[in-house]
């Protein structure tokens, strides 16, 4: 506008006149004090349900990032090799090249933590929601790949006489056998 040159700072929004130095160099200190107290708040619109959530000063943390890594591992169900995948690699060293990527041995270790965390967690609910009689139902086929695998579905009435199913267990079988899919299940129900 008008041959005036502006930037814009990164943490704060602000508009600034980028003629000269001293001015950035100004801000920028008195940005990062504000950021080192805890006195700078910026609002960034979510996209998880219309919400607006305000962020104080951050600080990286590697566990959490790595749980966070498990979790979408999980959740996405990718393959535990995703983080040798050079496009990942790439994103993670821009967005936070603070982030040591795990060995997917580590991956692998951490998404079993996760799972007996959750088993857990799963347990605990059980115990609070349900009345006592749960039914089971199985779920099998074949992948692409054709190796076999079997879902186990627990539902049950709540307390609130509202009907709950959840996944208990998800395993690969060697077979669609009764005797297979009958071990896989009592193996299922003993964890």
């Amino acid at each position: 506008m008008g041959g005036v040159k502006k930037a814009r700072c990164n943490y704060c929004n602000s508009a600034l006149v980028a003629n000269g130095t001293s001015t950035l160099r100004t801000h920028k200190d008195n940005c990062l004090a504000k950021i080192a107290r805890g006195d700078l708040v910026v609002e960034l619109p979510s996209s998880f349900e219309g919400q607006v959530h305000t962020l104080g000063s951050w600080q990286f943390n590697q566990t959490d990032a790595r749980r966070a890594l498990a979790e979408m591992i999980i959740l996405d169900e990718l393959p535990f090799r995703y983080v040798e995948h050079e496009g990942f690699k790439r994103f993670m060293s821009r967005v936070c090249p603070m982030f040591v990527l795990p060995s997917r041995q580590t991956v692998r270790e951490d998404c079993i933590k996760v799972f007996f965390e959750n088993r857990d967690m799963l347990k605990d609910y059980f115990k609070a929601k349900c009345l006592g009689m749960v039914s089971l139902t199985t779920d099998w086929w074949t992948s692409l790949s054709n190796l076999n695998y079997m879902c186990v579905t627990a539902h049950f009435i709540g307390r609130d006489w509202k009907l709950y199913k959840k996944i208990i267990n998800f395993v690969q079988i060697t077979k669609h056998s009764g005797n297979e899919i009958g071990k896989q299940l009592a193996s299922c129900l003993v964890d």
